[in-house]
């Protein structure tokens, strides 16, 4: 070993944090998307029923946001006529249509959109969980990453292969980190109370993504903002939040 090099296992032995992420991202949609990457994204469903009927919902999204004839009303796609507000029947799936409408307005066609919002949906909550698990709950990151990597591609995902709007479950993880920020009395006040406002609005953010994931984070963070009355050290921040807090997160629940 030359000198002054450090031993093996050692700190510097170790891979960059960007290169572990990017390798486990790699891996993960691989693992879960092989099917459609090896057919060049020629095979992209399962079985033929939900799949296209969220395909279709996205191409309405895409349309409704491009001014589409056709689907100038958001809730109220071209089906089941005369019926208005038909699009409530279903998920909006608004967490994919910045990633479909990126492939979209990039030239992609619907059905490789719909992969490519799928395969970057995944992503986007693998490096969503890792933030929370290292940045909000402090673990290691080898810890956060393996955590986020279960959570994004572990089985019970992989299993809603056919429903690819449970893959976008990033908003909930950032609203679950803006919760911790918000009562943690270390940070400073203006910071808390962006945080604080952010809160509801990833919530929201949440639900139009898709609407069982939301509510599942909802009540999610109203077991946490109770277990934190419990808590001294969550009562601490609590009571620290301030009139700037408060106010911030009422603004965002307005909103």
């Amino acid at each position: 070993m030359a000198a002054g090099a450090p031993p093996a296992g050692s700190a510097g032995a170790r891979i960059p944090t960007p290169a572990l992420l990017i390798c486990l991202a790699l891996v993960g949609t691989f693992a879960v998307f092989h099917r459609q990457l090896l057919s060049g994204f020629e095979l992209l469903q399962v079985f033929p029923q939900d799949p296209l009927f969220q395909n279709w919902i996205l191409e309405h999204d895409w349309l409704w946001f491009t001014g589409a004839p056709g689907h100038s009303d958001f809730w109220s796609p071209p089906f089941f006529h005369p019926r208005t507000a038909t699009l409530a029947y279903s998920d909006p799936m608004l967490g994919l249509l910045p990633l479909y409408g990126l492939a979209r307005a990039l030239g992609g066609d619907p059905y490789l959109a719909y992969a490519l919002a799928a395969i970057g949906a995944a992503a986007l909550t693998f490096f969503a969980h890792f933030w929370l698990y290292r940045a909000g709950l402090e673990l290691p990151t080898r810890w956060a990453a393996f955590g986020a990597y279960l959570v994004a591609y572990g089985a019970p995902r992989a299993a809603a292969l056919n429903h690819p709007h449970l893959y976008a479950h990033y908003p909930s993880a950032v609203a679950l980190l803006a919760f911790l920020r918000a009562l943690d009395p270390r940070r400073p006040p203006r910071e808390r109370a962006t945080w604080a406002a952010a809160l509801p609005l990833l919530v929201a953010v949440q639900l139009y993504a898709n609407v069982y994931l939301g509510v599942l984070s909802a009540l999610l963070l109203l077991f946490a903002g109770a277990a934190a009355l419990i808590d001294r050290e969550g009562r601490r921040g609590v009571a620290t939040l301030g009139w700037r807090g408060t106010a911030a997160a009422t603004l965002g629940v307005i909103l």
